[in-house]
């Protein structure tokens, strides 16, 4: 592989994500090496979890195999489109994430053109600088195909809990069995370590960053929430989870609106749907005639 010297000179050697990746020799290393998309790219290197030293990088978050191997399946994804050849892992990378962002905006706009909002939501962005499946795992829940959500996110589990609340459907279970087991293999294969302080309480991760806010932050705050509510009316339920998620999230995840945005895309996204239904049907109410 060439060298590229603005991706070695832009990133700490020794701030590395993981072990594979901190001496960063491309573009698309470099993308991805100081962000979660790192996790993927070790995951699709050994999707067989035969060495697990990938993951103990102290250099990061310290140990976080357990963690990060929780959430396997666009790792696995990258592992079959690359053909298991890694130096097409991050070509891999980049053409999963694009043709995910346009699973997603086809989702959205077969209700609404509106939906292409979506292409500019900061939790879309998010994904693209890093790689990240977060667009993917929306897609397949507007799809309402539920069983591997819990491995693309933790946190997609929500929208199987939401419908099965509503219905009391036992399929809706389904998504939690599938986790729970891959949970229990990824245990038995011996990887250890979750971050600490993953949620805290309610508002404290929120009043911790607010602080350190700039103007790009504050635009991404006032969107959220703007599409929260309007989520909330269509989608009660599901934006309420979503909402209790927010309040619950850390510190870290407050701190920056790129990170927010990618852990509360399902709120964005629903938000857009609710607000392209309204501009289209008012687009379309016939106007009363004046007499």
């Amino acid at each position: 592989m060439s060298t590229v010297g603005a991706a070695t000179t832009s990133i700490n050697p020794d701030a590395g994500f993981l072990n594979a990746y901190r001496h960063p020799h491309t573009k698309m290393e470099a993308l991805v090496d100081n962000g979660d998309g790192g996790a993927y790219a070790e995951i699709a290197r050994d999707p067989l979890m035969s060495h697990l030293s990938g993951f103990d990088s102290p250099f990061y978050f310290g140990n976080q195999a357990e963690y990060r191997l929780s959430r396997p399946l666009w790792g696995w994804l990258i592992f079959l489109a690359s053909l298991g050849q890694q130096s097409w892992t991050f070509g891999a990378m980049f053409a999963l994430e694009w043709l995910s962002i346009a699973f997603l905006a086809y989702m959205v706009t077969r209700k609404t053109w509106w939906g292409l909002l979506v292409l500019v939501l900061p939790g879309v962005i998010s994904a693209v600088t890093t790689l990240t499946p977060e667009p993917f795992g929306m897609a397949l829940a507007l799809t309402g195909w539920f069983p591997l959500l819990g491995l693309v996110r933790e946190t997609y589990l929500l929208f199987p809990l939401a419908a099965f609340i509503k219905t009391r459907e036992r399929r809706y279970l389904i998504p939690f069995v599938i986790y729970g087991g891959w949970q229990a293999i990824v245990y038995l294969r011996g990887a250890r370590g979750w971050p600490n302080g993953l949620l805290e309480a309610p508002g404290h991760g929120f009043l911790n960053a607010v602080s350190h806010w700039v103007a790009q932050d504050w635009a991404a705050f006032v969107l959220l929430v703007v599409l929260g509510l309007l989520a909330l009316r269509r989608y009660p339920l599901e934006a309420g989870l979503f909402w209790c998620l927010a309040a619950l999230s850390r510190t870290q995840s407050w701190l920056h609106y790129l990170d927010l945005g990618r852990v509360l895309l399902p709120l964005e996204v629903l938000g857009v749907l609710v607000a392209g239904t309204i501009l289209h049907e008012r687009a379309f109410q016939p106007k009363a005639r004046l007499h």
